[in-house]
């Protein structure tokens, strides 16, 4: 079974925080194999700024306490994108990471669910039931059935 690692670097601990960095890769944790090609986009902070995300002074310390390398990867100004292409981008944009970036849809799914009020649940039968709550929703036409399908393939 594939599975996925999602790391956002953040300057807050809040569901709005200001995102630094976006990583994620798929992997097999039964094997030895060296995970495939992830995802990692470092993000412009003052585009989000403008939109309202949260910035926490005791978060702003506790990176300013950091070994400067880190502190440059996650902070430093080069080479960041507007946060709007990952949440607002046009029909095309969405087609292609939606059909092609599996890591880009991933993180997609968990920032979704981050903002459900009730827990991930631990079970396959739970797991089904709650993406056909929360994500699929009533009006999707995923089933509960084939959640359980794919996940067992």
């Amino acid at each position: 079974m594939i599975h996925a690692m999602i790391d956002l670097e953040t300057l807050s601990t809040k569901p709005n925080a200001t995102i630094l960095t976006i990583g994620g890769v798929k992997f097999n944790p039964y094997n030895n194999i060296e995970p495939s090609q992830g995802l990692y986009h470092r993000i412009d902070v003052d585009s989000q700024s403008a939109m309202g995300r949260d910035i926490d002074p005791d978060t702003v310390e506790w990176w300013g306490k950091q070994a400067e390398d880190v502190r440059e990867e996650a902070l430093g100004d080069h080479d960041r994108i507007d946060l709007k292409y990952f949440i607002k981008p046009n029909k095309d944009d969405w087609k292609n990471i939606l059909t092609t970036n599996i890591t880009a849809q991933i993180v997609f799914c968990r920032l979704h669910y981050w903002r459900v009020p009730k827990k991930l649940p631990k079970t396959i039968d739970e797991q089904a039931l709650y993406w056909k709550r929360y994500y699929n929703t009533e009006k999707g036409a995923g089933t509960i059935k084939h959640f359980k399908d794919i996940i067992n393939d």
